[in-house]
């Protein structure tokens, strides 16, 4: 009896032993597809890391590079208050299908770097609450830059472009398209309620077509627009004003930059010494009669002061 009960507390005893590690072996076969889910979820969310030499990021500059000469410059005209919804539509896919892959701060640096310098500077003045321009989404620049170069246009800039209008351009083939175009022109413009200093405004920017005005009247026409967007009426001597003061900073600037470019040498200043000689001891110095280095003189033949006579001595 001993021995067949010891025999079959063996039995029992590897039986539970074998269940033990059967258990066990399964608990670790779960951890192990626990921890490889895990590891390829977080493979799959991590950002794909660069290789040897950065490829990923010399991808996105060559693509960059290539859209890039793909995309026509944009120059915010006067003119044509349209001109920057069309050449977005015309340019649209390139930023959205075949720039896909960038990020929004590449897209929106794309995009801003397709601006012509002078149009690229007037957005960035509208920009000054923004710290950083390129951390706007591509759709919120856009919204940005349609507000500015859209057909929002102000009413001096609609004024000024009736000089624009022209059949030569294509636009207005047909008679009756082009007479209503300019109907609705002069009706937009508000060209009958012009007052004197309107007008006058309106003829300064309309003369103001010399080489090398085309700054000057960027500038006094944005100061004119922000004048307008605040209700403030401007008139020709306000804008004489404007105009001179744009010409001494375009001046003092141009001082400051010759200035950088070839500095001035260094000026020696040389330190006088103080002469030690007394001025009594100096021989060519002769005091002169009157003075309290020197009493005049008296003359011993009349006895009288102020002169001597040769030959008499005192």
């Amino acid at each position: 009896m001993t021995k067949a009960h010891n025999q079959e507390a063996v039995t029992e005893a590897l039986a539970a032993l074998m269940t033990q590690l059967a258990s066990s072996n399964e608990l670790h076969r779960q951890l192990m597809e626990e921890n490889r889910a895990l590891r390829d979820a977080a493979s799959a969310a991590e950002p794909p890391r660069a290789t040897a030499g950065g490829a990923r990021a010399s991808n996105h500059v060559r693509l960059m590079a290539d859209l890039s000469r793909r995309i026509q410059k944009y120059s915010y005209t006067i003119g044509e208050p349209d001109s920057f919804m069309r050449w977005l539509t015309r340019h649209e896919p390139i930023f959205e299908e075949d720039g896909s892959e960038l990020s929004e701060r590449e897209k929106t640096r794309l995009l801003l770097g397709s601006l012509e310098e002078t149009t690229f500077h007037r957005f960035v003045d509208s920009q000054r609450d923004v710290e950083d321009i390129y951390d706007v989404t591509f759709k919120e620049t856009v919204a940005a830059l349609t507000k500015i170069f859209g057909a929002q246009r102000s009413l001096m800039v609609q004024r000024q472009a009736c000089f624009h209008i022209s059949r030569s351009s294509g636009n207005w083939e047909d008679p009756l398209e082009y007479t209503n175009h300019i109907g609705q022109v002069v009706a937009g413009a508000q060209l009958a309620t012009m007052t004197a200093d309107e007008w006058s405004v309106f003829l300064f920017f309309r003369g103001l077509d010399a080489p090398g005005d085309a700054a000057a009247k960027i500038y006094l026409m944005q100061f004119t627009e922000m004048a307008e967007r605040k209700g403030e009426t401007i008139t020709l001597s306000q804008i004489h004003d404007e105009w001179m003061r744009f010409l001494q900073i375009k001046q003092q600037t141009k001082i400051v930059a010759t200035s950088k470019q070839n500095p001035q040498a260094p000026v020696e200043v040389w330190k006088l010494e103080a002469s030690k000689t007394k001025r009594s001891e100096n021989s060519k110095f002769t005091p002169k009669w009157g003075s309290k280095d020197r009493r005049p003189p008296f003359c011993e033949y009349c006895k009288r002061a102020g002169h001597y006579i040769l030959g008499i001595k005192r």
